[in-house]
């Protein structure tokens, strides 16, 4: 298991989408992450059924920090506004509504933050040692169906689609996807 990572303004960010195993899994997953959570680290997991790149999950984590940052925040905390950010938004309940995990849920979506580095890897090293999960690489995240799920989850319209000027029908949508993330606070 892997975890993307990026720096932005003081913060660390560590994203990863995986397919779970055992039968036990969301559970032990859940007592996992609040077993490593908390202090200096965020440790986000959502349904990830929506993701066609990493770069969604990356991009809402900055939002929210920018967001924190410009005190135009939504909710209390910065995981929260990365889960409102991520589901496109603007009411808690909707996007845990969108995108919380159940026992149902087959892939999960990591965000890890962390000011400390330090502190972001030996979290990292930790949920890699007591997770029994698949990586989802980004090439994956691509499919047509990911994409086809992402167009009805954020509710984008063919004429949308079709007034970007992208390379296809992925990089289309995943432009239109990042916009809903990034203007969530705008519309509230």
């Amino acid at each position: 298991m892997v975890l993307e990572r990026v720096e932005y303004r003081g913060y660390h960010v560590a994203v990863g989408v995986y397919r779970l195993l055992g039968k036990d899994r969301i559970e032990n997953f859940e007592r996992i992450i609040d077993e490593l959570s908390g202090g200096d680290v965020i440790i986000e997991l959502f349904n990830s059924e929506f993701i066609i790149s990493l770069k969604q999950i990356v991009f809402a984590a900055l939002s929210a920090i920018n967001a924190f940052l410009s005190e135009s925040n939504i909710a209390r905390s910065l995981g929260i506004e990365i889960l409102l950010r991520l589901s496109s938004e603007t009411q808690i309940d909707r996007a845990i509504d969108k995108i919380g995990v159940n026992k149902n849920v087959d892939e999960v979506g990591v965000c890890i933050v962390s000011k400390d580095i330090d502190k972001l890897e030996e979290t990292m090293r930790s949920l890699l040692q007591k997770i029994s999960t698949v990586e989802i690489t980004e090439e994956s995240l691509h499919s047509i169906d990911r994409v086809k799920k992402t167009v009805e989850f954020y509710n984008i319209r063919r004429e949308e689609v079709e007034s970007i000027q992208a390379r296809d029908f992925y990089e289309a949508v995943l432009l239109i996807v990042l916009e809903k993330i990034a203007t969530v606070d705008v519309e509230r």
